[in-house]
C-alpha cells in the first residue's frame, strides 16, 4: 500500500524535476565553441540558437545537458515569448482556488516580529498581476511568469511552489562559483574560500593557505551571498539555512543535493569577476543548463517556445508529463553512505544509519544519522513502480531499534542526532523515531486548515469524505485538544479566528489507531495487542544532542520539536551567515502537510461523490463552485503534480492562540561554524559536537546563555540583529522591510 502524500511532510528538497540544482551533479557539459557569428545569429534568433545547440548536443534522453551558451542568449529567447494574456488570466483563475489551501496567507500579509524576512501579500500579488494583465501592462511571458514566481518564492517555505513551465524549460549555470564558507577553530566568524582551493588537501587539511574572496563584480562577498541565498525557490524560512544551502557538504552530496550558488533561475551576467583578498582576479563564464523535464529540439522562435513549452496539449492527462518526466531513481544500496563511515546499522535507502565514534575519549557516544525522512533521491511526484512507503517506514523503524539495541549494549550512553541535510519526509518515520526513543512521550503539536471556502463547503457537504482524503485519510475522525474525536463538519470547520486568521479546530490524527491498518503498524506503545518495542528511553534528555545546519525542515521539524520543546534537549546548529549571533536549528519550513495540486484536486473530487445524489450536499457544492479547485488541465503548464502547497499549520500545545511554530524564532542551544576538517568529515563534526555537549568545549560567541560561552540548557530570545539583511526578491504583493 502507498501512504497518501496526505500522510507525509514533505520538503520541497526532495524534488529533483522541480530543483534544478538537485541535477546538477548528473549534468553532462556539451563542449561548443560559439564564434561572433554565432552569437550574431543568437541575438536575431535566440530561442532557434538554443534549440539548434541542443540538438547538436545530442542530448540523451532524460538527462540535463549543459550547453556553453551565455545566460543573455537565454534571457533573450524567454523574453521573446509573446504575452499569452487569455491564458496567463485563465492561469490565476485555475490557480488561486488551490493557493487558498495555503495555510500561511493572512500571517505572511503581516508577519510578527520574529519572522525573519519582510512578508508577502500573496493574494493581492495575484490581483496585481490579474489588473496588469486586464490594464495591458505586460508586454511579454516573461514578465507575467517572473512576477508570479517572486510571490511564491518570497513566502520562503518549502512546500509552497509553483514553477512555471516557461522558466524551468533551463536555467543558468554558475560552475565557478563553488565556494566554501571556513572558520579557522569553529568559533571564529568564516571566510569565503572557492572550493578548488579547499579541497585539495588529506583528510580536508591543507599544507598551505589560500586566499578568501574579497568580491564578487565589486559587492562584497558575503553581501553577494546573502542576496544570491534570498532568491532560493522554495527555500528555507531562515536566511542561515538559506546560507547553508549555497554550498557543498557532504550530508547534502550523500542527500543527492549541490551547492545552490551553481545554478540559478535569475537574471545573471554572462561572466563574474570575482577578486581575492590576495588582489587576483578570477573571471568565470556562465551557461545555461537544459533540465531533464524539456526537450527543445525544432524551436524556431518565442512562439515556438511558448507552445512546446508552456502549452497544454489537448490529448494530456494530470497523470503524464509535460515534454517528458525524468524517472525517479533512488540510491542503490551499500554497505555505506558516501563520505560517511562504516556504520553499525543502515537502512537500505541510505536515509537512517547509525554509528559509534572511536577513539579516546569518544568510547560512550553513538551517532544517529537521519538525512531523510524519504528514501534517497525519490521524488515523491514520481515515484518508481511498486515503491511503497509503508515498507520503508517499517525498515526505518527497524533500523533505528537495532541502533538503540546495538548502543546500549557497547554502553554509548551518549546520543548525538545528527539531522543535517534533512529537509523532511514521512510524518509516521518522524514520529515513530520520537516514540522510540521516548516510548511514553506525548504529541503536542496540533494542526489547523485555513478556513478557506472550498473547505467549508466540502465540510457542510461531505465531511466523512473529506476526513478520508485530506483530514486524516482513513475512516477516523481528527482528534480535537480535549481528546475527543471531531465528529462534524461543523466543529471542525468553524471557523475560529487565530492571530487574525480564520482556521479550522486544531486537531490531530488519532495515535491510538494504527498508522497502516492491512498490517496492523502502531507507534510505539499504542498496539493494545503487542509489548512496547521499547519500554524505557534509551538515553536520557541530557545525554543527547540534535545537529543540524538549519536546512532541517518538515517532518526534521517534527521530530526535532517534539524533542526540544518536550525534553528540553539541545541543539547545535553549524555554519551559517558569519555573526556573532545565535541561529535556528529548525530554519525550514515548520509546516506539518504538504500537498501538491493533484492531491486537492483529487481529495474534492471524492468529496462530489461522497456527497452522491444529495440535492442540499450537490446545491453547496454547486454554490461554491468558483472556490473549489478545478479538475480540469490547466490552461499553460506545468500539470496539477508540480504545484504545492502547505495545508497544515502546526500549534504548540502551550501557545494554541498564538503564531504558528513557522513564524517562531527558535534559536539553538549553541552555534559553531565549519572548519575545514568539520566540512570534509561527519566525524569531526560528531566529535565537536561531543565536545561542545559534554565536554565544555565553546560555542560561537553570542549565541548560547550558558557561562564562558558554552552550551546552555536554555536558548536565545529573538534578536533583531539575526533578521535577513538581503534587499528581498522583487515583485507583486512584497511587502517592505
Amino acid at each position: 500500500m502507498i501512504i497518501p502524500t496526505s500522510l507525509l511532510a514533505l520538503a520541497g528538497v526532495g524534488f529533483a524535476a522541480l530543483e534544478p540544482r538537485q541535477i546538477m551533479h548528473q549534468a553532462r557539459h556539451q563542449p561548443s565553441f560559439i564564434t561572433s557569428r554565432d552569437l550574431s545569429d543568437a541575438k536575431s534568433a535566440p530561442c532557434k540558437f538554443i534549440s539548434k545547440t541542443y540538438e547538436e548536443a545530442n542530448p540523451e534522453k532524460g538527462n540535463p545537458v549543459i550547453l556553453a551558451i551565455p545566460p543573455s542568449v537565454g534571457i533573450a529567447c524567454l523574453k521573446s515569448v509573446p504575452l499569452d494574456k487569455k491564458r496567463d488570466l485563465e492561469l490565476l483563475d485555475y490557480l488561486e482556488p488551490l493557493i487558498g489551501f495555503q495555510s500561511t496567507l493572512e500571517i505572511l500579509a503581516d508577519p510578527p516580529e520574529e519572522y525573519l524576512f519582510p512578508g508577502v501579500d500573496v493574494l493581492g500579488g495575484f490581483d496585481t498581476i490579474r489588473s496588469k494583465l486586464e490594464n495591458n501592462k505586460y508586454k511579454t511571458q516573461y514578465e507575467v511568469m517572473t512576477d508570479l514566481r517572486s510571490i511564491f518564492a518570497s513566502a520562503y517555505d518549502g512546500h509552497f511552489d509553483y514553477p512555471p513551465a516557461l522558466l524551468n524549460a533551463f536555467v543558468y549555470v554558475r560552475r565557478g562559483i563553488d565556494f566554501e564558507s571556513v572558520s579557522s577553530n569553529g568559533i571564529r566568524l568564516p571566510y569565503i574560500f572557492s572550493r578548488i582551493d579547499t579541497s585539495r588537501g588529506d583528510h580536508g587539511l591543507l599544507d598551505y593557505t589560500p586566499s578568501a574572496i574579497k568580491s564578487i563584480d565589486g559587492i562584497p562577498i558575503v553581501e553577494w551571498l546573502e542576496e544570491d541565498a534570498s532568491r532560493l525557490t522554495a527555500g528555507a524560512q531562515d536566511p542561515d539555512a538559506q546560507y547553508n544551502a549555497l554550498f557543498s557538504s557532504v550530508p547534502r552530496s550523500a542527500a543527492g543535493s549541490s551547492a545552490s550558488t551553481l545554478v540559478t533561475q535569475y537574471e545573471i551576467p554572462d561572466t563574474y569577476t570575482i577578486v581575492f583578498h590576495n588582489g587576483t582576479k578570477k573571471v568565470v563564464q556562465n551557461e545555461i543548463i537544459v533540465l531533464p523535464t524539456a526537450d527543445l529540439s525544432g524551436i524556431e522562435s518565442g512562439e515556438d517556445f511558448h507552445q512546446y513549452i508552456e502549452v497544454t496539449p489537448t490529448n494530456m492527462t494530470s497523470e503524464e508529463p509535460a515534454n517528458e518526466r525524468r524517472s525517479t531513481k533512488t540510491q542503490a544500496s551499500s554497505k555505506y553512505i558516501p563520505g560517511y563511515p562504516i556504520p553499525v546499522v543502515k537502512h537500505s535507502a541510505n536515509s537512517v544509519a547509525g554509528y559509534f565514534l572511536q577513539g579516546k575519549g569518544y568510547e560512550d557516544t553513538a551517532v544517529l544519522s537521519i538525512l531523510s525522512f524519504v528514501p534517497l533521491g525519490l521524488d515523491l511526484a514520481n515515484p518508481p513502480p511498486g515503491f511503497t512507503l509503508t515498507k520503508f517506514i517499517l525498515e526505518g523503524q527497524a533500523v533505528v531499534l537495532e541502533f538503540i539495541r546495538k548502543a546500549k549494549a557497547a554502553g554509548r550512553d551518549k546520543l548525538i542526532i545528527d539531522m543535517s541535510a534533512n529537509g523532511g519526509g514521512s510524518v509516521v518515520l518522524a514520529h515513530s523515531i520520537y516514540r522510540l526513543l521516548f516510548p511514553d512521550g506525548k504529541f503536542t503539536g496540533w494542526d489547523r486548515y485555513r478556513a478557506n471556502a472550498a473547505l467549508e463547503a466540502a465540510s457542510e457537504a461531505s465531511y466523512d469524505s473529506l476526513v478520508a482524503t485530506l483530514i486524516t485519510v482513513s475512516e477516523h475522525y481528527p482528534v480535537g485538544v480535549d481528546g475527543k474525536a471531531i465528529t462534524t463538519g461543523k466543529a471542525f470547520f468553524g471557523p475560529y479566528t487565530v492571530k487574525g486568521e480564520n482556521v479550522t479546530a486544531a486537531f490531530q490524527i488519532d495515535k491510538t489507531v494504527p498508522w497502516e491498518p492491512s498490517i496492523p503498524a502502531y507507534l510505539n506503545g499504542f498496539d493494545p495487542e503487542t509489548k512496547p518495542l521499547v519500554e524505557e528511553a534509551p538515553w536520557k534528555p541530557e545525554d543527547i544532542l540534535i545537529v543540524t545546519d538549519g536546512i532541517c525542515a518538515s517532518a526534521c521539524g517534527i521530530l526535532t520539536g517534539l524533542l526540544t520543546r518536550n525534553y528540553n534537549i539541545r541543539t547545535l546548529a553549524l555554519g551559517g551567515r558569519p555573526l556573532d549571533q545565535a541561529m535556528q536549528a529548525m530554519g525550514g519550513v515548520k509546516g506539518t502537510l504538504l500537498n501538491f495540486n493533484q492531491d486537492i484536486v483529487s481529495a474534492m473530487a471524492l468529496v462530489r461523490v461522497g456527497a452522491g445524489t444529495d440535492k442540499e450536499a450537490l446545491s453547496i457544492l454547486s454554490d461554491a463552485s468558483a472556490s473549489i479547485p478545478s479538475a480540469s488541465s490547466p490552461p499553460l503548464l506545468p500539470l496539477p503534480n508540480a504545484g504545492r502547497v502547505n495545508s497544515l499549520n502546526s500549534y504548540t500545545e502551550d501557545n494554541l492562540k498564538g503564531y504558528p511554530v513557522q513564524f517562531r524564532y527558535e534559536a539553538a542551544n549553541c552555534r559553531l561554524f565549519y572548519t575545514q576538517l568539520m566540512a570534509a568529515s561527519p566525524v569531526a563534526v560528531w566529535r565537536r559536537a561531543r565536545g561542545v555537549a559534554w565536554n565544555e568545549e565553546p560555542c560561537v560567541p553570542g549565541s548560547t546563555t550558558g557561562k564562558n560561552g558554552m552550551i546552555g540548557d536554555k536558548t536565545l530570545k529573538y534578536d533583531s540583529r539575526v533578521r535577513s539583511r538581503a534587499s528581498g526578491i522583487k515583485g507583486p504583493g512584497m511587502l517592505k522591510k
